[in-house]
């Protein structure tokens, strides 16, 4: 399932001991198990594109060294970076680092890769090349200065939106969709179940404490997953957000 089984086992039974539609809690959490089959998937495309927009930003900046340090350039380790630089090319498209619509930065990164191998034996056009080379360094930098997705989030955005939604959007707008999509689809049904679960709980046990019967002290124990309502901690909102917190990581 998710989470601790022991944990989130409690919670589906105090669900069930309060009378939760358990039908509406197998729907989420069949949501939930398929976000999860291609969480790691999805974490690791992120990550893998993020390394190698760092790696490409590596090897701008050392071309950069290159070409402007006192000594004779080394024209063989120009090359090599270049070469590198082919291979990291558009590797590093995600639609939260470098969209794939971003034309300012893969139209330098194709001018460096045409021209530059040459461009490193010719003055007239070395000077061109190492302008781009900055003009890269600074567009990956931006690039990767970015806030960071929350995985959990994109993961579940996708199980029914594409990339082709977010490309339409300006970065900000973007984060925005997911997270929008991650509360209402994702944890305000499952908070609302708990809620829920929580006024049926604080009600009921005044109803079963004091009782020493079987039937008393085991509905007690399963619904113990739910914080009482205390002086300190009455609101059933923040008790919910707690008891998700807690068992469910989120």
């Amino acid at each position: 399932m998710f989470g601790k089984k022991d944990e989130t086992d409690r919670l589906k039974d105090a669900l069930a001991a309060t009378g939760t539609d358990m039908n509406q809690f197998r729907s989420w959490q069949k949501l939930y198990d398929k976000r999860n089959r291609q969480l790691e998937a999805v974490r690791t495309k992120y990550e893998q594109a993020r390394q190698c927009g760092e790696q490409a930003m590596t090897d701008a900046g050392r071309i950069e060294e290159l070409l402007t340090g006192e000594t004779q350039t080394d024209t063989k380790a120009i090359l090599l970076l270049l070469k590198d630089l082919k291979r990291l090319q558009n590797r590093f498209d995600h639609e939260f680092l470098v969209s794939k619509e971003d034309q300012e930065l893969h139209s330098t990164y194709d001018a460096i890769l045409q021209f530059g191998a040459d461009a490193v034996e010719d003055p007239k056009r070395r000077l061109i090349f190492q302008s781009e080379i900055e003009n890269l360094i600074a567009l990956l930098g931006e690039n990767l200065e970015k806030e960071s997705v929350d995985p959990e989030k994109l993961s579940f955005f996708y199980l029914n939106h594409t990339d082709e939604e977010l490309a339409e959007l300006p970065p900000l707008e973007r984060f925005q969709l997911v997270d929008r999509i991650y509360e209402e689809e994702f944890l305000r049904p499952i908070r609302q179940m708990v809620e829920d679960a929580l006024w049926r709980a604080d009600e009921e046990r005044n109803a079963f404490q004091g009782n020493s019967d079987r039937k008393s002290s085991r509905y007690l124990e399963t619904i113990s997953i739910f914080p009482e309502k205390t002086e300190g901690s009455s609101d059933v909102e923040e008790r919910a957000k707690k008891v998700l917190s807690e068992v469910l990581h989120i």
